[in-house]
């Protein structure tokens, strides 16, 4: 007898089948072998007896035969008899046969039994009976999706397999697949449905022998001498088995070879070993005509391997069975005619992973509800709402276990990923390699994520399918929830990612744990840039421990910063400051003042951003954050048009680094730097330190911050006009970008460097199609637009589009940039604005219009240094001067531009203003002998190799 001990007693002891069972219910019982056609002396023991050999709770046997728990518990306390109806009911689901059925009714109702029928003469008096409906195949209904991807492989299996295979968990839709496949089989095909009664191998060959007989009229003629076989006393039963096998193989060659395929369903049934080893006989002698399908929750002790290896095996199982995105939406809105919306249909895929069962259940509920808001509450509840997909699950997987599976499968519910030492300090199971190992095989809904073949078991790792994890969690939490509470501690102690120790604090609700947790790990997980992860951890929380801790008001603060909400971070942290100020925590106070006064920045508030990083600045600050609030501050600077001082703030940082040798400040600095911060007076030589300082101090495996050194090395190959070597580094960027990053500012970046790295490379369509993927990602729906740098973007299209000379969709992108403008916070978008309209009117002939624009945005380009990055609006002003026939304006204009750019030593800026403006004014500067060998030089590299963009009138 075996003893329950460890945690699993504990949880085996509270959890039953359903609320009212009791500890002795959940432990195995053996189904007894014989059954006494005479009445019990005291029926409701009777009733007891063959509930429990069933595996079955009073709940869930009344549930199946139409009465109260109530009233089956009077049952079987004998205080009640049940009406004729329901003892009907109860012999059918017992399973008893015609005799013990009058036997058992007559007990339950009071009455004599019938007399036993006349005993059979001759051998056929061994022969078990049987209902002839497990030889038909389950009806036909309309509304089934024929798979027509799953019968196509079963009809060209029956060319050369002896063996059919499909073997998936309990509603994955096996029975189903047979079913709709039987009338597009190009042959005969005979159904048995097997159960438990067809363990004893006198009544499986019986059924064998019927089934066969419909293949094979005449075959049950062979019953009698096979029977006296049977009942001949031989040492050897295998040999017994296989000589009455050999009998009936024989009958089947000696009849019409007709093609057929037996089909067994529900094999998982059959546990007796004798039954397995005819059907080993079976398929090695099996008649060429004929071939044998099976559907088990479980792969059958049958030469699997052998048949694999002569290529006589069709294996279908779950990832086959699960219905792919298509035919969920074939069967929910055309079979069903649900007609379910994409994002509902999405949700139902999703959860149910094409579980056939899940989605036929939870669509049933689904239809009779009309309303999005009825719908979208059902869908965000599934397990809890649904009763029917939970009466499945409970009835057809987790109450067939035994009681010390059932609670290793409730107890390690809780872990999103089971690997054998995790399940072990849960449960205390030291068997949890060969338990998980074991679940698997048996197709208990369990994933196999990762095994190590050659390390065996005890390093795999596996996963419970998305609503049978659910629906045990909800099990546990309303019979145990405080079992459940404390494995939640215990797998807090032992997971090894600290993310998911803080969930299972907080499902544990040891709240002030998690928030410790959350405080240790949050700036590490926002250094990545995962602030979703710390928001939903936080948000798992009390609110008034929330309001009590500032570090995580913080750290939401941050987090508001990282999705661009500025407004929220400001609020959070100018609140987080005040009480760190409060308790003399200096450390953290400066910590928020640098994020406040960024946030601050970010809204245009300048003149507030500037006094708080000076608080910030007097305060103790690591490397890192000094870093990053310089950064900050020069953005602050240059957009109020103190460039110099921004330029002062740069090289301050980089000299931090440098003296410091800090990774993180090294990062700071790096990841800080965009648009026209970088290319300020300096530009080039300021690079190339970030690069070398980036080689020697950044962290390796941190790819998005290579990215953007790549991003940087680009640009000042663009600016050197080494348009290879830029473009190469570009592509670099993008390549070293992980996915997590593909909607961040560095993303951003690249999007715009590529179409100007190829339109300036001399590749048309290339541009053309870079171009396009970024006015995609500057759609409402595109990613770009949450960088706040919208018009930056749209301005590099439009002096694209001037330099391709597509003047309406110059003009149409200035649209947009028009339409933009009152939403920006950027003083320097104005000047960006003004600088395309002025290409338009140069673009329409308008030179009067053109020249007036370009004067204030090129006075506005000298006194903020906003745009060097993108272009330089005094030389536009020069081109459009000399369209007007004013050379002298046009030298004066031209002249400080060129000696920047010479000084710089960035002849690449010429060629992006295009050769159009640039061999025109660079013709003036020579006839002049202004800045002469210089000129002469950049009109050589604009001529060779010859430009793609065509000349602008």
């Amino acid at each position: 007898m075996q003893v329950l001990c460890g945690p699993g007693a504990a949880v085996c002891a509270k959890i039953g089948p359903c609320s009212t069972a009791t500890f002795a219910d959940v432990m195995p019982m053996n189904r007894p072998t014989e059954r006494s056609s005479e009445p019990a002396p005291v029926f409701g023991e009777r009733i007891r007896a063959e509930r429990l050999a069933l595996g079955l709770t009073q709940a869930a046997l009344a549930g199946q035969v139409g009465c109260s728990a109530e009233m089956l518990r009077k049952y079987e306390a004998s205080a009640k008899r049940p009406i004729l109806a329901v003892a009907e009911r109860l012999a059918e689901r017992f399973g008893f046969d015609a005799l013990e059925r009058a036997s058992f009714i007559a007990a339950l109702r009071g009455e004599r039994a019938p007399p036993p029928a006349p005993a059979l003469a001759g051998p056929a008096a061994a022969l078990p009976l049987f209902a002839r409906t497990k030889l038909q195949a389950p009806r036909p209904r309309g509304d089934l999706l024929a798979r027509q991807r799953l019968i196509a492989p079963v009809r060209t299996a029956l060319n050369h397999a002896r063996l059919i295979l499909i073997t998936a968990p309990a509603g994955a839709g096996k029975t189903t697949l047979l079913a709709t496949a039987l009338a597009e089989l190009p042959r005969a095909t005979a159904w048995v449905t097997l159960d438990n009664d067809d363990n004893d191998l006198a009544r499986f060959l019986m059924v064998l022998i019927a089934a066969l007989d419909q293949l094979a009229p005449g075959v049950e003629l062979a019953a009698d001498p096979l029977t006296q076989v049977l009942a001949a006393h031989q040492p050897d039963r295998t040999a017994q088995v296989r000589q009455a096998m050999s009998m009936m193989i024989n009958a089947l060659l000696e009849l019409a070879p007709v093609p057929g395929l037996l089909i067994l369903d529900d094999l998982h049934t059959i546990t007796e070993p004798l039954v397995y080893t005819a059907l080993e006989y079976l398929l090695d002698q099996l008649p060429a005509h004929l071939a044998l399908a099976v559907a088990t929750r479980h792969d059958p002790p049958l030469p699997l391997s052998r048949l694999r290896a002569r290529r006589e095996l069709l294996e279908l199982r779950l990832p086959e069975l699960r219905f792919t995105a298509g035919e969920t939406v074939v069967l929910l809105n055309d079979c069903l005619g649900i007609a379910l919306a994409p994002d509902e249909i999405a949700t139902l895929h999703q959860r149910t992973e094409g579980w056939a069962a899940g989605l036929g259940l939870l669509a049933a509920s689904l239809a009779p509800l009309e309303s999005a808001e009825q719908r979208a509450r059902f869908l965000s509840h599934l397990v809890q709402t649904d009763r029917y997909l939970f009466d499945y699950l409970a009835e057809e997987v987790l109450e067939r276990q035994d009681a010390f599976t059932r609670s290793f499968l409730l107890e390690t519910a809780i872990l999103p990923e089971l690997t054998p030492q995790i399940c072990q300090a849960l449960t205390g199971r030291m068997d949890a390699p060969a338990i998980l190992d074991q679940l698997y095989r048996r197709n208990l809904f369990l994933v196999n994520i990762q095994a190590d073949s050659a390390t065996g078991p005890d390093q795999a790792s596996y996963r419970y399918h998305d609503l049978f994890r659910a629906f045990l969690i909800e099990r546990m939490r309303r019979e145990a929830p405080e079992w459940l509470r404390e494995l939640h501690r215990r797998a807090a102690a032992n997971v090894s990612d600290p993310v998911r120790a803080i969930e299972h604090l907080c499902q544990a609700e040891n709240w002030q744990a998690a928030a410790d947790q959350i405080e240790a790990i949050g700036d590490s997980l926002l250094a990545r840039g995962t602030h979703h992860i710390i928001e939903s951890l936080i948000e798992l929380l009390p609110a008034p421990l929330i309001a009590s801790r500032p570090r995580l008001r913080y750290l939401l603060g941050i987090c508001a910063w990282q999705r661009w909400d500025s407004q929220s971070a400001i609020t959070l942290l100018e609140g987080v400051t005040s009480d760190f100020a409060q308790t003399g925590d200096m450390i953290n106070q400066a910590e928020a003042l640098v994020f406040l006064s960024a946030a601050l920045g970010h809204v245009g508030a300048l003149v507030r951003a500037r006094e708080v990083a000076e608080q910030a600045l007097l305060l103790p600050l690591a490397p890192a954050r000094r870093v990053q609030l310089l950064v900050g501050r020069a953005w602050q600077n240059l957009v109020g048009g103190a460039w110099p001082q921004a330029t002062a703030d740069m090289d301050e940082a980089l000299a931090i680094v440098e003296r410091t040798r800090n990774a993180r400040a090294c990062e700071a600095l790096m990841s800080a730097l965009r648009g026209s911060l970088i290319s300020l007076p300096g530009a080039i030589p300021r690079i190339d330190r970030l690069s070398r300082l980036m080689t020697a101090y950044a962290l390796p495996n941190n790819r998005a911050l290579h990215a953007t050194a790549a991003t940087m090395r680009a640009w000042s190959a663009i600016w050197r006009d080494d348009w290879d070597v830029a473009q190469a580094e570009s592509q670099a960027a993008l390549d070293l970008l992980p996915p997590s990053a593909m909607s961040s500012n560095i993303h951003a970046e690249i999007s715009m460097q590529q179409p100007v790295c190829a339109a300036l490379q001399g590749d048309a369509d290339l541009a053309e199609t870079y171009l396009q993927q970024l006015l995609h990602a500057l759609q409402p729906q595109g990613a770009l637009l949450r960088t706040g740098r919208l018009i930056a973007f749209l301005h590099t299209i439009a002096r694209l589009r001037w330099l391709q000379g597509r003047h309406e969709e110059l003009k149409t992108t200035y649209a947009w940039m028009s339409s933009a403008l009152p939403d920006s916070i950027w003083s320097s978008d104005e000047i960006l604005c003004r600088e395309i309209g002025a290409l338009v009117h140069l673009a329409e002939g308008r030179s009067a219009a053109a020249i007036t624009d370009l004067q204030v945005a090129a006075d506005d380009q000298t006194r903020l240094m906003v745009a060097p990055i993108l272009g330089d609006p005094r030389l536009h002003l020069a081109h459009a001067l000399l369209q007007a026939n004013q050379p002298d304006r046009a030298l004066a204009v031209a002249s400080p531009a060129l000696a920047a750019i010479r000084r710089e030593g960035a002849p690449g800026r010429l060629r992006w203003q295009g050769p159009m403006i640039m061999i025109p004014i660079l013709q003036l500067f020579v006839d002049a002998g202004n800045q002469r060998e210089f000129a002469i030089a950049s009109l050589a590299r604009l001529r060779e190799p010859p430009s793609l963009i065509p000349a602008v009138v």
